[in-house]
């Protein structure tokens, strides 16, 4: 089985789970750009997870989605407060993260945040984009530059402006200056 896939497989037990609680998420990292260019090669995968109200946390309504589910387990790391899902069916196991909403993505996650992509829950392109510019931001890692530019070039036409902070894109493009034509065509869509 490809990483692709495998990773596909934990991130489906994953929605499945939560789903059956009612737990809204969605998934990000370059499992997106992956599914989309048939790539096998995926590495990380996270999942955004709604909060069931103000400042709450969802780890514990993920833990409880996922405890006794057999090949997942959730491990909550003390020292990075970061909770991780393992999916042990492969080998290696894969780790997906478990973020709070508003966290790194949208602070709801509903149809307007939120599409599907080989029947898993993804961030839409703006919302992809506007949470890997702020991870790249931080980190600077290429993987995150080469999603961004990914869906800028590919799909700048489905690509809501307002959703991307604009001093992050342009500090983006100094350094990715291949991502300006998309970013460009966005901006002439919006000022027409």
């Amino acid at each position: 089985m490809s990483t692709v896939n495998s990773y596909l497989d934990a991130a489906t037990s994953l929605s499945t789970s939560l789903a059956a609680r009612g737990i809204r998420h969605a998934f990000y990292g370059d499992i997106a750009r992956n599914l989309l260019q048939g790539n096998p090669d995926s590495k990380e995968i996270c999942c955004i997870v709604e909060s069931a109200g103000m400042n709450t946390c969802p780890f514990r309504r993920v833990r409880e989605a996922v405890q006794g589910r057999a090949g997942m387990s959730a491990v909550f790391t003390q020292w990075s407060k970061r909770l991780h899902v393992v999916f042990s069916k492969t080998s290696p196991a894969i780790k997906i993260e478990i973020l709070p909403s508003g966290e790194t993505g949208p602070l709801s996650l509903d149809g307007s945040a939120v599409m599907m992509l080989k029947g898993i829950p993804c961030l839409n392109f703006s919302e992809l984009i506007r949470a890997r510019l702020k991870t790249w931001m931080i980190a600077g890692k290429d993987s995150q530059a080469l999603d961004i530019i990914y869906f800028l070039q590919k799909y700048w036409r489905r690509i809501d402006i307002n959703r991307i902070p604009e001093g992050d894109m342009a500090v983006f493009l100094r350094c990715n200056t291949v991502a300006a034509p998309a970013w460009l065509a966005i901006n002439s869509r919006y000022s027409a």
